[in-house]
């Protein structure tokens, strides 16, 4: 009897210590705290981040015996990026130095996920690294004050190789859909400087990217088209994966996040004719110890829609044929990325297109089904002709602005696009 009642006495401390608060397992993570709620690995970080000072706030205010622990993921509201704790929420505009304390109102449900560690660090990732494969990847729409729509994209790439020895190049183009034409143009160099944290400070002869504080300054162009173009973020910094590393299988992990809605403004320059534009645009951001998928490729669809959520679709084929990993990310109203699997989504090609340059034979046109979010969208490339070929570096892929119809349950729906197809051509 005595020897039960000790048991019962063990087991009962036991459960008292295994139960003891989450806080056992909290971590730190650069310029915040990984608070746990769901197991060791799940929880809800709390950091001074891309520029919104999270932390900085919390321990200002009291930390956990004021506000308590924290119950969301960041989110957006009227009042800026938000993020909300037992007590209350912290609101910031993003400045890195100001916030809001107010008393908890509505957390939206996909805020409230659990969510893992971070692999990225914001804004400190925004720059170079030395990893042998990154690049800062730009992509949009811009729109001229008679309503005449332009695509554009400027990729600035860093490789690093065996010797230690970063290289730099570029990549540009712009649709012009009205006149069937196709602008691209490509730039290599060294770096112009060296790296400076958290910014981003790329040159190549005249073309430039600059970027912090999550705004952008782009310049780039030839004789045939120029733009410059300032964008600033009109949402948040998304991770994919939602840890920010995702994994190529045998070709390696990528770190990746993306800015899916981007705003702004600026001057395009087609021929001799300049004009002003406004600019919605796609930033994506990978770098890592990934190889190239030789003798595969991806295909790579952005969706920006007109109720303010994004898509992104990656389908990646390590080898010819269907691919093999298959992932995306779905962007809600509230700036909140949400992981897609295999299951959670289809893409069917709806027709091919040849191309006159290389031969490759691509897809155009697609099918975009996400059962989850009742979403059933068409998209239609603005001109087929949008491939872009490297001779100097020997690759070709294709590149280009797509418009999107729809519907979302039973309402109509629409947007804008881009879709990457690399792995189909080879230079002749």
């Amino acid at each position: 009897m005595a020897f039960r009642w000790v048991g019962r006495a063990l087991g009962f401390i036991l459960l008292v210590l295994v139960g003891v608060s989450p806080a056992v397992a909290d971590k730190d993570i650069p310029n915040g705290r990984f608070f746990t709620t769901a197991g060791p690995d799940l929880g809800y970080f709390v950091a001074d981040w891309d520029g919104y000072p999270f932390w900085l706030a919390y321990r200002a205010s009291g930390g956990e015996s004021a506000l308590g622990r924290p119950v969301s993921r960041r989110f957006l509201t009227a009042d800026g990026l938000t993020q909300g704790f037992e007590r209350g929420v912290i609101v910031s505009r993003g400045d890195g130095q100001t916030w809001q304390v107010l008393p908890r109102s509505g957390v939206p449900a996909s805020a409230q996920r659990p969510e893992p560690e971070p692999k990225v660090s914001l804004p400190a990732d925004e720059a170079p690294h030395r990893d042998p494969v990154e690049w800062w990847y730009f992509t949009g729409h811009l729109t001229a004050p008679d309503g005449r729509e332009f695509g554009f994209e400027l990729t600035f790439f860093q490789v690093i190789g065996p010797t230690g020895i970063a290289a730099h190049f570029a990549h540009f183009a712009v649709s012009l859909p009205n006149q069937g034409v196709f602008v691209t143009d490509e730039r290599f160099g060294l770096p112009a400087r060296d790296p400076q944290p958290g910014v981003i400070d790329l040159q190549l002869g005249d073309w430039q990217l600059q970027g912090e504080n999550r705004s952008y300054r782009l310049v780039a162009g030839n004789q045939l088209a120029r733009l410059d173009l300032r964008l600033s973020d009109a949402k948040q910094a998304v991770l994919h994966g939602d840890t920010g590393l995702v994994s190529y299988g045998p070709a390696g992990d990528s770190y990746y996040y993306s800015r899916t809605r981007l705003r702004g403004d600026g001057r395009l320059r087609v021929g001799d004719q300049e004009f002003p534009v406004t600019a919605l645009a796609w930033y994506d951001r990978q770098w890592g110890r990934f190889t190239a998928l030789l003798g595969g490729g991806w295909d790579w669809l952005s969706i920006q829609l007109d109720d303010n959520t994004e898509i992104m679709l990656y389908l990646v084929r390590l080898a010819p044929g269907p691919p093999s990993i298959i992932h995306g990310t779905y962007v809600d109203g509230f700036g909140v990325g949400t992981p897609l699997g295999p299951m959670d989504f289809r893409v069917s090609a709806l027709g091919t297109w040849s191309s006159p340059l290389t031969g490759a034979r691509y897809p155009a046109g697609w099918r975009v089904q996400l059962p989850g979010y009742g979403l059933d969208l068409t998209l239609t490339p603005a001109m087929s002709g949008q491939e872009f070929v490297s001779r100097a570096f020997g690759v070709a892929y294709w590149e280009g602005k797509v418009g999107v119809v729809g519907q979302r349950q039973e309402t109509p729906i629409s947007g804008r696009g881009y879709v990457e197809l690399t792995g189909y051509a080879m230079i002749r």
